[in-house]
């Protein structure tokens, strides 16, 4: 009887554990890390399970919380892995945010704003479209929209010169570009 207590007690110290990440196996449909548990033990091969629509690659040394069924080393999933040492750690209460170990982050903040932190935005769509109230391009010290309309005013106003003497360059569709470009001045 005392043999059979300590088997279940010891199968149910063994569903849960605390790991660390030691190597990552992207190459199959889903990720498959090799854990070091606390106590020294490695587990190959443990299936990771993300949240639907979001996937990562963890640095190795992360941390992970691995669940094992009947406490069988070799029946276990992982069900969270975790970096402390690049954690954004100011959020507000409600806010989510993505961020990488090189300090990229989105982050969806209070009052309906999102904040995108990275040092190279690339955006590749078929269609885009901006819809903004006020919209402003700056490079930290100047405002770039108010740029784009002075250069669309020369655009507007150029000649050429003719046979005929100097011409205005006006294209049929620039005077209501240049309406539309008003709305957005500073």
């Amino acid at each position: 009887m005392n043999h059979q207590l300590n088997t279940i007690k010891l199968k149910i110290k063994r569903i849960l554990a605390r790991c660390r990440v030691s190597s990552v196996n992207e190459g199959e449909p889903i990720q498959k890390l090799q854990l070091s548990v606390l106590n020294g033990e490695v587990i190959d091969s443990i299936p990771r399970y993300q949240n639907y629509g979001f996937t990562s690659n963890p640095r190795i040394g992360a941390e992970a919380v691995a669940i094992f069924n009947n406490g069988d080393r070799s029946s276990g999933i992982v069900v969270a892995v975790d970096d402390r040492s690049f954690r954004l750690k100011s959020l507000k209460e409600g806010e989510v945010a993505i961020y990488t170990d090189e300090g990229d982050s989105i982050i969806l903040s209070r009052d309906n704003v999102m904040k995108i932190k990275t040092k190279s935005f690339k955006l590749d769509c078929e269609d885009c479209d901006i819809t903004a109230k006020k919209f402003r391009v700056s490079d930290g010290t100047t405002d770039i929209v108010a740029t784009l309309t002075d250069w669309m005013e020369e655009v507007i106003g150029a000649t050429t010169n003719t046979m005929l003497g100097p011409m205005k360059l006006i294209g049929a569709g620039l005077p209501a570009l240049k309406q539309k470009l008003e709305r957005f001045k500073l």
